[in-house]
C-alpha cells in the first residue's frame, strides 16, 4: 500500500517508543487503549471525534466514523494501485 513518507517515518517511530511499553509485550496490537486493551469500535469513535476537535475540523453536517476512513483509504489505494490492491 502506499502511504506519505512522512507516515511511513511516523509509524517507525511508534514502533521503536512501543517497544518501550511493556503493555505491548504480548501482543502484536499496534495501539493499545491506556488500559491495555485493543480498541473497540465506540472508543475509537470517541477518539476520532476528539482528534477532529484538536485539528478543526467539524464533525456536525458529517458522518466520521473509523469505517469511513477505511473506505476513504480503499477509495486512495484503488486510484493509486487498483481494486484487487484495495480488496487485498
Amino acid at each position: 500500500m502506499s502511504i506519505q513518507e512522512r507516515t511511513a517515518e511516523m509509524l517507525e517511530r511508534w514502533l521503536r517508543e512501543r517497544d518501550m511499553y511493556d503493555k505491548y509485550d504480548d501482543t502484536g496490537k499496534l495501539w493499545l487503549t491506556r488500559e491495555g486493551t485493543p480498541y473497540s469500535t465506540s472508543s475509537l469513535g470517541y477518539l476520532i471525534k476528539r482528534l477532529c476537535g484538536e485539528a478543526g475540523i467539524s464533525t456536525e453536517s458529517r458522518k466520521v466514523t473509523w469505517y469511513s476512513i477505511r473506505h476513504s483509504v480503499g477509495t486512495y489505494m484503488t486510484r493509486e494501485e487498483d481494486l484487487a490492491a484495495a480488496q487485498a
